[in-house]
Formats: C-alpha cells, structure tokens, sequence
C-alpha cells in the first residue's frame, strides 16, 4: 500500500506488524524508504517505538541512492551514519551492495528489530 506523506511509510508498516503479532500471524511486514525520507522525524519516532514494542516481524528497506527531489541527500540534510542510528534504536542493520550502470555509489540498507528471543530470524 501506498503510505502518503513522506515518513509514513515506516509507522504504518509497524501497525501492520502488530496486527499480524495480535492476530497470531507469523508472517513479516515488509516496508520500503527512502533515503531522503529518512530526514523526517516521524521516521525516528517509528523506530524507537519498534524497537519498546518489541516489533520483531518487521523489515525496513532503505533504498539509499543519496538522491531526493531536492537534490542530493548530503547537500539537503547529511544523514552522516544512518546505520549507527537505527542500531542506537535496537535495529539490527544489514548493508546490501547493488550496482547500475552509471551509478557507482549506490547501496540498500535492510534493517529490523531484533527482539532478545528471537535472534535466530533474518
């Protein structure tokens, strides 16, 4: 589903996790954001409130090109180490390469709450 504003994305993924655990649903949430997105404050608050709830069952993707509508990501708001960001949250990060031609520097970011019982889940 489409979230709307920019930075909604990551809290509505996280409601429908907590949808699935109530339910008794043992499958995964699955959510897809920006770089630039993750400039918004409702992007950290989300985090922080995965990482109290234990929300385990979810997985955020960030597609971190370094570019947004407003130019390049560093020149808008240097994001500087986004992946010590989400660990000081409880998240554990996992970094993927990917290369396109003509683009040199572009990589995805894959992270998730690891809850203490659960360590085993990728």
């Amino acid at each position: 589903m489409a979230s709307g504003s920019l930075g909604q994305g990551l809290s509505v993924a996280i409601g429908a996790a907590q949808a699935k655990k109530l339910n008794h649903d043992p499958h995964l949430v699955f959510v897809l954001m920006g770089d630039g997105e993750q400039q918004e404050g409702q992007i950290w608050e989300a985090a922080m409130y995965a990482a109290h709830h234990k929300v385990d069952n979810l997985i955020a993707t960030i597609d971190y090109n370094g570019q947004q509508i407003d130019g390049a990501v560093h020149e808008v708001m240097d994001l500087k180490n986004l992946r010590a960001k989400y660990e000081a949250f409880g998240w554990e990060v996992q970094e993927f390469k990917r290369q396109q031609p003509g683009r040199s520097n572009q990589r995805t970011e894959a992270c998730h709450f690891v809850n203490q019982k659960r360590q085993t889940r990728t």
